[in-house]
């Protein structure tokens, strides 16, 4: 981006707009949208050099569908992610399960300690 400022750059589009507009059959001249932008030439220049790139050379899409093989290859590859990931989730599911019977054990073994400590002061 060349050293005009926000503003001023501002200023040239909106004037380079106004004046394409009103006539849209051709583009307008750096000195008409100079003096319609109250800027100097030099800013002008610049700036409507990047706006005729814009506005005269619209971008241009590719309207067709991937090949088949990298279509192949995509959902190959995106079955090979989903399989991963409901692996390592089974895994930490299992993980956690037996972490759940291992703690679940542990209190029952600690319940029945204080049930028979209990049972042996009321006696």
């Amino acid at each position: 981006m060349s050293g005009v400022t926000s503003e001023i750059r501002q200023r040239i589009i909106d004037a380079a707009e106004k004046l394409h507009a009103a006539d849209p059959a051709k583009p307008p001249k750096v000195d008409d949208v100079r003096k319609l932008a109250k800027v100097a030439m030099g800013d002008a220049s610049s700036v409507m050099k990047e706006w005729r790139q814009q506005k005269l050379m619209p971008v241009k899409r590719i309207e067709e569908e991937a090949p088949s093989e990298i279509q192949i290859e995509a959902r190959t590859l995106v079955s090979q992610i989903w399989t991963t990931a409901k692996d390592q989730a089974e895994a930490k599911l299992r993980e956690a399960e037996a972490r759940y019977t291992e703690e679940r054990a542990e209190a029952e073994q600690l319940r029945s300690e204080l049930s028979d400590a209990c049972d042996s002061l009321q006696q």
